[in-house]
């Protein structure tokens, strides 16, 4: 086997990348699935998801000539040959409730046997839950979905965070000597876990900024969770992704904390009427 350089690394940081955009589009399709009022949206979605997991498995076969690894890619290729689609959904075995792509599934495993070589299992981890905590606009997007707030968005990326992960826990607490904090949602085998602010105006987002650097001091000194995102989620575009960053650094962000910015569909909560 060969040894593994910077583009095989390249190579699966792109895999990976790919495997957790179409969690998303696999969140569409379970969503939209059955439904007669939304047909085209749904075959946009299982062609997105074809689309992506041909190019996963495409891309797998090229890991592991580069890797040596003669077995496994004709096994790649055996399952492709034999797979009609990619898109199909089918309810969760031993009655889970809801339905999952078997194809996604798959490419995971194969997947799972290809970072270990090239990544390291955390390291890969990490890009796939940072690729979808980035994508949260998308999928909220692709879910048909206006949240106004951020439990909202929350919810419905932590769905996708456990399907790709089976050590994901949300409302985990870290304890502080006045107070318990409580992030999120997080990924246990990574250290990692989310801290969402929604916002639609530039004052919302200088208050979501404030409490980011008060979660910084909450969560400060916990040995189980490491690795921390603070995602900002904007209804409109608010700010850069840059300029950010450039905050975190202005002020002495903790060098565990990785600002994340996105923007997707949203609306302020209408404010309760006076009696």
């Amino acid at each position: 086997m060969t040894d593994v350089g910077q583009e095989e690394r390249l190579l699966s940081l792109s895999i990976a990348n790919i495997l957790a955009e179409a969690a998303g589009d696999e969140n569409a399709v379970v969503a939209l699935d059955g439904d007669p009022d939304m047909v085209e949206e749904l075959w946009e979605v299982q062609a997105s998801l074809q689309f992506k997991l041909d190019r996963a498995f495409r891309e797998m076969r090229m890991l592991t000539d580069r890797l040596g690894l003669k077995s496994l890619g004709a096994e790649i290729a055996r399952y492709c040959q034999e797979t009609p689609s990619f898109s199909e959904v089918e309810p969760f075995p031993f009655s889970e409730p809801g339905k999952y792509a078997p194809s996604l599934r798959q490419a995971r495993i194969y997947f799972d046997s290809l970072s270990a070589m090239t990544l390291g299992t955390r390291v890969s981890g990490l890009e796939v839950f940072k690729t979808i905590l980035r994508n949260s606009g998308a999928i909220i997007a692709a879910r048909g979905l206006e949240p106004k707030n951020e439990k909202e968005v929350e919810k419905a990326i932590y769905q996708v965070v456990s399907w790709c992960f089976h050590d994901a826990v949300a409302q985990m607490t870290i304890p502080q000597l006045v107070k318990n904090y409580k992030p999120e949602f997080g990924v246990r085998s990574l250290m990692a876990a989310a801290e969402y602010k929604f916002a639609t105006t530039e004052q919302e987002v200088k208050i979501a900024l404030d409490g980011f650097y008060s979660d910084m001091r909450g969560y400060s000194g916990s040995h189980e969770w490491r690795n921390f995102f603070a995602v900002l989620y904007t209804t409109e575009p608010l700010l850069h992704q840059q300029k950010l960053e450039a905050e975190f650094a202005g002020v002495g962000a903790d060098k565990n904390w990785a600002a994340i910015l996105v923007t997707g569909p949203g609306a302020k909560a209408k404010k309760a009427k006076a009696a």
